[in-house]
């Protein structure tokens, strides 16, 4: 046979019982072609918004396709294409249907909803296994007899069972049974004539009882642990075997390797963070005892994590704890071993790109405070990385729409920042400590920002601290942040800060800091500086800030986390995810090494919990939250910022006129934040600072 084009890209297909018809999605292009295989021509289009997945009735007379950026369910007649909404949960994506049952993964609400033919809404079907409804519900499939429906729980690298069960219900019996009950009508009064007269009792029958019949519901039977983040399903023709593809592979998915393997077996690129590929899982349904084991596998791997260490520590103490300042440094793209594999001798050595001579102030906070040689990004590549630091999880909504092959289903990544609908439905941190009631600054959050989701009075303006531009040094980012630190320590702001937190103002509860230099122009440009003199001068910023916290009256009060968005790079010896955390604080234990495992999400929770937040998202409420970094002695002694690495690689445009984009060494803007493409980058920054082509390393 020939292969059929489509108008669009496809995300979902459905075909006849007779074999003639084929139905495509098209979710960008808001329509289901309707195709003929039969060899005729014949194509009608559908205008459904934004169709994902696609399920046809028993009988074939209704198509259903789920609306991923909205709230509907599309039930399409194919005879007159019309179509009506049936309204179910946020984002619905996986559909599937059988007499009498229709069901909707709703992705960005936890839930899975329950619909019947010719009705207007669903009943909705709560999935959350840990509360913040962070489960990312995208799929589902129906048993053949449709009494097990199998849904995958994407960010909980599981697989719900769902049993068809049946409940008593209070409903009229027929008439004629035992029992019966007079419903004959008590005499009434009547007007006739001017008098009132008492009529006669008619219409009298024998009524039934109401008896209990059982009603059909949906209950949790089990849990299937999968790779990392299971998105589509299918069942076999026996019903035997489920297959499950994980979009993110196995590696980092302890339910499925018990409990991280490095390198992922999955990977096959050396930029595996990037390169990771899609899994196909063949799974034997297990019988009940079987089930229950896997369900205790996902239970313990979702458990919310208990806190250790005393009373005193920060963590422990939260809101009445010592610690009343947070500021949130987040930077760009590094691996532990790009800045930090010269920190120990050993193989992670000759992976070192931006080493102690670039970046001193680095080295020196991870001596000096923590080194955590296990952390971990989620993020495979900056535009999911953003939105995991920023919201402490990314919608399956989003993770759908940056997919590693293709780049991104937008016209630029920060355009996907700007819509609001790509966030989960528990916002970002920023948000959350604000509408807790306490006070916020931000410093160009690129997802905050674009996405207008903080007033624009609690941003600090461009004439303060200027967005991303490579040309733009993150030291004077830094100068303009501490003009307005300098105010707040003082207690006396002026102008706009003044209008926002009073006159006599104070730091606030949570700062948020974006540095962005050491994203770097990839190879050295005319009119930029060269690569390591960004990234010595996004390390000076970095220490030039911690030195001005250590030395002002809020030390004693303020913890500093500094970490990249994702680990997009050269390469690491021991996982493509792995990247590195500093903090700096009083309260944080010195020359602290650890290897426990720790992810960007524990930096998120760590925040929440010593501002006395609930945990954000359920990645916050299972992992664990920093709290070995913490002491309940404190030590005052302040940083002191090093100069060296800007000294001996100054911030000094080279000559010549700069260019807005170097495409050939996959770099598309200098101005607009991670419009590269990491399968070029890394290798490219490589080649600049090492002269040959980079090692593969973390490959099987």
């Amino acid at each position: 046979g020939s292969d059929l084009s489509a108008t669009d890209f496809v995300s979902g297909l459905a075909i006849s019982k007779d074999g003639r018809t084929l139905w495509a999605a098209e979710p960008t292009a808001n329509a289901v072609e309707q195709m003929d295989l039969t060899g005729r021509a014949d194509r009608t289009r559908i205008t459904v918004p934004s169709p994902d997945r696609l399920a046809l009735s028993a009988d074939g007379k209704t198509l259903y396709a789920s609306d991923w950026r909205g709230s509907c369910l599309s039930a399409i007649t194919p005879k007159t294409n019309r179509t009506r909404c049936i309204h179910v949960g946020a984002h619905p994506t996986g559909v599937a249907t059988s007499k009498g049952t229709i069901l909707a993964a709703d992705s960005n609400d936890g839930t899975l909803a329950l619909a019947a033919p010719g009705k207007t809404s669903a009943k909705l079907m709560s999935l959350a296994l840990v509360g913040r409804r962070s489960d990312a519900p995208n799929d589902v499939v129906l048993a053949g007899d449709g009494q097990t429906a199998y849904v995958s729980l994407g960010a909980d690298d599981a697989v719900a069972v769902l049993k068809r069960t049946r409940t008593t219900s209070t409903t009229a019996g027929r008439p004629g049974t035992r029992g019966r009950a007079s419903s004959c009508r008590s005499p009434r009064h009547e007007r006739s004539h001017g008098h009132l007269r008492r009529a006669a009792a008619r219409n009298c029958r024998q009524a039934p009882r109401p008896r209990p019949r059982p009603k059909p519901t949906w209950k949790l039977a089990g849990l299937i642990p999968t790779g990392w983040y299971p998105t589509a399903l299918a069942l076999s023709p026996n019903g035997r075997t489920l297959h499950v593809i994980s979009a993110r592979g196995l590696g980092h998915s302890a339910a499925a390797t018990q409990p991280y393997s490095e390198p992922d077996p999955a990977a096959t690129v050396p930029d595996g963070a990037y390169g990771t590929v899609g899994t196909l899982e063949t799974i034997a349904l297990p019988d009940d005892r079987g089930l229950a084991r896997d369900t205790a596998v996902v239970r313990a791997y979702l458990q919310r994590r208990t806190l250790s260490g005393d009373a005193g520590n920060p963590i422990v103490a939260g809101r009445a704890g010592p610690i009343k300042h947070v500021i949130y440094i987040t930077r760009e793209n590094k691996t532990y071993d790009a800045d930090l594999g010269d920190l120990h001798p050993g193989p992670g050595t000759s992976l070192a790109v931006f080493g102690q001579p670039i970046t001193p102030n680095l080295h020196a906070l991870e001596r000096t405070f923590v080194e955590a040689q296990s952390f971990y990004y989620q993020g495979f590549a900056s535009t999911v990385g953003h939105m995991w630091e920023d919201a402490g999880a990314v919608s399956d909504l989003y993770e759908h729409t940056q997919a590693a092959g293709t780049g991104a289903h937008t016209s630029h990544v920060s355009d996907s920042w700007s819509d609001p609908e790509n966030y989960p439905a528990t916002g970002t941190l920023a948000e959350q400590v604000w509408h807790a009631g306490m006070t916020v600054r931000t410093y160009n959050e690129e997802t905050v920002q674009q996405a207008h989701l903080l007033p624009d009075a609690l941003q600090a303006p461009t004439s303060v601290f200027p967005n991303y531009n490579l040309h733009i040094s993150d030291t004077s980012r830094e100068a303009g942040w501490e003009t307005e630190f300098n105010q707040f320590e003082s207690h006396h702001c002026t102008g706009a800060v003044a209008a926002t937190y009073g006159t006599a103002c104070s730091l606030p509860d949570f700062e948020y800091v974006y540095f962005g230099e050491d994203h770097t122009t990839i190879v050295d440009e005319p009119g930029y500086p060269t690569i390591q003199a960004q990234v010595a001068d996004n390390d000076y910023a970095t220490g030039k800030l911690i030195d001005a916290v250590s030395h002002s009256p809020d030390w004693s009060s303020t913890l500093v986390i500094v970490l990249d968005d994702d680990p997009q790079g050269t390469g690491d010896h021991v996982s493509e995810y792995r990247g590195f955390v500093a903090v700096a604080s009083p309260w944080v234990k010195r020359g602290l090494i650890t290897t426990t495992h720790y992810d960007l999400t524990s930096a998120v929770a760590a925040i929440d919990r010593i501002l006395g937040l609930p945990p954000l998202t359920d990645y916050a409420a299972t992992t664990r939250p920093l709290d070995e970094f913490f002491t309940s002695t404190p030590d005052a002694r302040p940083f002191n910022v090093d100069g060296s690495g800007v000294a001996a690689n100054p911030f000094v445009p080279l000559p010549g006129a700069r260019p807005a984009a170097d495409p050939r060494h996959g770099i598309y803007s200098f101005t607009k934040p991670d419009a590269t493409d990491p399968r070029i980058t890394g290798a490219a920054t490589w080649r600049q600072v090492k002269g040959s082509a980079p090692p593969r390393v973390s490959v099987p």
